[in-house]
């Protein structure tokens, strides 16, 4: 899946429980960084992570917008949550528009991690 530029990925707990959504240009990076300094993963056990792929920044951007506002995650907290309503607008607007979602997203797993569940 040599065509992904960003990968927008999903955090499960053991209650497959969607708690998080986040974007990243290297996914394993941005997980090492929330595992080092996230207050939340002290809070959860983490049961699965969905990572997905997308051709650009922007198109994951969108995805995660909208799962945001679809799924409200309980440890994605921004001051600016009218920022995710307009992000999951332009989304609602592109699937509107009749252009074809192929261009906007993969639309596969990249990467299905199944992890051993976090005991806090």
């Amino acid at each position: 899946m040599n065509e992904a530029k960003c990968f927008m990925y999903q955090v499960f707990d053991t209650d497959e429980r969607l708690v998080y959504v986040g974007i990243a240009d290297n996914f394993e990076r941005r997980w090492q960084q929330h595992v080092s300094m996230s207050w939340w993963l002290g809070e959860i056990a983490v049961q699965r992570i969905e990572v997905w792929g997308y051709r650009s920044r922007f198109e994951a951007r969108l995805v995660e917008a909208f799962m945001i506002n679809v799924h409200h995650p309980i440890y994605n907290i921004n001051k600016e949550e009218s920022s995710y309503r307009s992000w999951s607008q332009r989304l609602e607007e592109h699937a509107l528009s009749g252009k074809s979602t192929d261009s906007c997203w993969i639309g596969e797993i990249v990467s299905f991690r199944d992890i051993e569940p976090v005991v806090r």
